[in-house]
């Protein structure tokens, strides 16, 4: 199962403009009509308006969880019902794409594939972050000790079965 997401053409005028970043199994361009994609696993929605900006992790219903309560929305150009684990705004989303962005360059696109603990525990990191500190090396380091742990604990997990 994926996640169908329709990206808005640029060039009509549209409420909020959207940028998606996530696993993507397909992609189909509409020159009048703007882009679908088909994403799988979890991924952010970078929203933005006029006069503001959002970022939401969110996740496909398909893996159960019952354990943790979460936030289940249609959200904006989305087509189905998505589990939302994470509302950024602010300086948060500008970290938020920090931290994607080292992330693709380090794993790919694999740790879209990760579990919901893994993306709770991302955003926990987030909102502990309360200063800009100088230069990203501090914030970088922590995420990739992070998803190091979370990467050997899947492998641990594997190795067990």
């Amino acid at each position: 199962m994926s996640i169908a997401v329709k990206i808005p053409n640029g060039k009509l005028k549209e409420e909020y403009s959207l940028y998606v970043s996530g696993y993507i199994k397909a992609k189909f361009p509409d020159e009048n009509l703007g882009t679908m994609l088909f994403i799988e696993g979890t991924a952010i929605a970078f929203y933005s308006a006029s006069n503001s900006r959002r970022a939401v992790i969110f996740q496909e219903l398909k893996e159960n969880d019952f354990t943790i309560p979460m936030e289940e929305a249609h959200m904006p150009y989305i087509k189905q019902e998505v589990r939302i684990l994470y509302k950024a705004k602010g300086r948060k989303i500008d970290l938020l794409k920090q931290m994607v962005y080292n992330l693709e360059k380090k794993y790919g696109k694999d740790f879209y594939k990760y579990g919901t603990l893994y993306w709770l525990t991302l955003a926990s990191y987030i909102d502990s972050v309360r200063h800009k500190s100088k230069g990203s090396n501090g914030t970088k380091r922590q995420v990739y000790l992070l998803t190091d742990k979370y990467k050997k604990s899947l492998e641990r997990s594997y190795e067990s079965l």
